[in-house]
């Protein structure tokens, strides 16, 4: 028993050896579509956390330009007030 444990190991180190030895066309076609794939997927995370960046930058400054107009709404509204005031006090 084992003598076959040990028969059956050595034959997989043998295939696994000639799978990583092998220089046919497979290998080489299979390592060429690992590394397209590799390369595909890191511009394509790329361009993930670039949106991603781009995005919370977006947002950002949307929220700073809303809150800038609503403190110029107010300071145009209390100027109108205070006009309005000045306006009754001169009657």
């Amino acid at each position: 028993m084992a003598g076959e444990v040990e028969l059956a190991l050595e034959d997989a180190d043998v295939a696994m050896r000639v799978a990583a030895d092998d220089d046919s066309i497979t290998a080489m076609v299979v390592s060429v579509l690992l590394t397209l794939a590799f390369v595909g997927l890191s511009i394509l995370t790329l361009g993930v956390i670039y949106l991603s960046v781009e995005d919370f930058l977006h947002k950002r400054e949307k929220e700073k330009f809303e809150k800038e107009e609503a403190e110029k709404q107010k300071e145009e509204a209390r100027k109108k007030r205070a006009k309005s005031r000045q306006k009754r006090r001169n009657y």
